[in-house]
């Protein structure tokens, strides 16, 4: 089941710009693997609950 399947049950905080996680890798000078990197730059932070 994908994030965009159960919307209504999930609360992210939205899209950030990619210059933020640009800075956040320069600043941790850490790189960050491309499948979290899209995930935080299309839903930042939140949570799903699932409902059984």
């Amino acid at each position: 089941m994908t994030i965009e399947q159960n919307i209504d049950n999930c609360r992210f905080n939205g899209k950030i710009d990619s210059t933020v996680v640009n800075d956040i890798e320069e600043t941790l000078k850490i790189n960050i693997p491309k499948n979290y990197r899209d995930f935080i730059e299309n839903y930042d932070s939140g949570n799903s609950c699932y409902r059984f």
